[in-house]
């Protein structure tokens, strides 16, 4: 009897690990099963109620980047923010461009923009947008082409002009495209908003032509309903989350070993053999015993969420945030491995900042043009914005996101200033670092202050002479 229950329990003991080890073996096997064609289901989701393809400016805005002719060595070294008249070269350049500054400016008119994304490998992280250089190139144009049409005294061509870059940006801001394409919509308004400030320091406009500008930004800005929005990175996190972890039909599944792990492979140099080693390990022990598909589902779904909601405050509301919302956000975003092996990463702080600042550049633009109407019309500047929403020369005062009130207005010497206190949350009287270089990717991107007027640009307060046509 003994000798029997002594076999049985050796077998026992033999049979187990190998039942194990065999178990191990067909877990390490296994891939991920990939379900869902999240490229096809974006494109699906990404059009609008109602989509109709003659209405997309995707087409149009296709023809304008075949169009569009590269600058000339002569043409790269003008000054982005020449206050001069506009050199030769520059003039034909934009003759050699006309062809896609129209295709442009005719796609800027349409309801929207919804470009059908392709993927080089079937997964989300597989599209290319090569558009966005093409988009940059082609605002360039419209930029210098308001510019001289400026230089020529065409003030409202220049207007007209420069509100297609605009609303080329506006079909960017869009929460259906990706994150890439809102910071590159953002980027198309700022051009538009720096250029008809570089217009308004280089010439002395009159009232009827500052009125009609003014009139039409407010008609613009009180048609944008953009917020920007995260979801489009969920499409780009399941993708990833179908391709790393397991299905076994119940959310339980962990990571796949067959997935790979990019700690492991950023060692592949045996030398540093200790390295390679605690990558494996860290590697099994996600694969046997780390996160399941469930818990990452609600960490991207959480995290969407934060995302947004934290963009539909102000930089001011945020900071009143008790716990901050963004520890809240980084304590979700490293709760699990996935973010942070993955190739997803939200950034909403980065965004928070620049749409803000974009909506707070136009809104200081419109308030700055009511200024310079109300001095030609009286001969003097106005002692407070109030003063403008009074008599009807300013329909609302613009706010300041970074505090709990309006922009700060203040009359100096023969002239004023408009500033934002900034992301230091401190009025630190308008001032800026005066290091700034002049070719910043914004004219009111400084620190600690941002200041919207007088904008800092080298002989700025030089009259440009006009042009014989003029």
């Amino acid at each position: 009897m003994r000798i029997r229950k002594r076999n049985c329990l050796l077998l026992l003991g033999g049979v187990l690990p190998v039942i194990f080890l065999a178990k191990i073996g067909w877990l390490f096997a296994q891939r991920p099963l990939i379900q869902t064609d999240y490229v096809a289901k974006y494109n699906d989701w990404s059009k609008p109620p109602g989509f109709k393809p003659d209405e997309n400016a995707a087409f149009l805005y296709q023809k304008a980047f075949e169009a569009y002719v590269p600058k000339s060595d002569d043409v790269w070294a003008v000054d982005p923010y020449c206050l001069r008249p506009l050199p030769e070269s520059m003039i034909e350049w934009l003759k050699a461009n006309a062809a896609a500054a129209e295709y442009f400016q005719t796609a800027s008119g349409k309801p929207y923009y919804r470009p059908e994304r392709f993927s080089e490998d079937g997964t989300m992280c597989g599209i290319r947008v090569p558009e966005i250089p093409s988009f940059s190139q082609l605002a360039e144009v419209c930029i210098w082409k308001a510019r001289l049409e400026a230089q020529e005294g065409r003030f409202e061509k220049a207007l007209e002009t420069l509100l297609h870059c605009c609303r080329a940006g506006n079909h960017l801001c869009s929460p259906q495209l990706f994150v890439a394409d809102q910071f590159l919509g953002l980027r198309l308004r700022q051009m538009t908003a720096e250029n008809l400030f570089l217009m308004l320091q280089q010439y002395s406009i009159g009232s009827s032509i500052l009125r009609v500008w003014q009139e039409s930004l407010e008609t613009l800005a009180a048609e944008d309903m953009y917020r920007p929005s995260f979801k489009t990175e969920k499409f780009f996190a399941e993708d990833m989350l179908q391709r790393t972890f397991l299905d076994n039909g119940r959310g339980t599944g962990r990571w796949a070993w067959r997935s790979g792990y990019p700690r492991a492979l950023l060692a592949s140099d045996l030398s540093v053999f200790h390295i390679y080693f605690e990558a494996l390990k860290e590697r099994a022990y996600f694969c046997l015993f780390g996160t399941t598909r469930n818990e990452i589902t609600r960490q991207i779904d959480d995290l969407i969420e934060l995302s947004d909601h934290l963009l539909q405050k102000t930089p001011w509301q945020i900071l009143q945030d008790v716990p901050s919302a963004f520890e809240r956000f980084d304590e979700v975003e490293r709760s699990h491995i996935f973010f942070i092996v993955s190739h997803v990463h939200l950034n909403p702080e980065a965004m928070i900042h620049t749409y803000h600042k974009t909506a707070a550049q136009m809104n200081a633009l419109i308030a700055v043009l009511a200024v310079l109407r109300y001095k030609n019309d009286t001969g003097v500047y106005p002692q407070t914005l109030d003063k403008l929403a009074v008599e009807g020369y300013l329909r609302s005062i613009p706010m300041d996101p970074y505090s709990n009130g309006p922009m700060i207005y203040k009359i100096l010497g023969d002239g004023f200033t408009l500033y934002s206190i900034g992301e230091d949350f401190e009025d630190n009287g308008g001032t800026f670092n005066k290091k700034t270089s002049k070719r910043d990717l914004s004219l009111h991107i400084h620190l600690p202050d941002i200041v919207y007027w007088p904008i800092a640009v080298t002989a700025a307060d030089e009259k440009v002479p006009m042009m014989e046509e003029w």
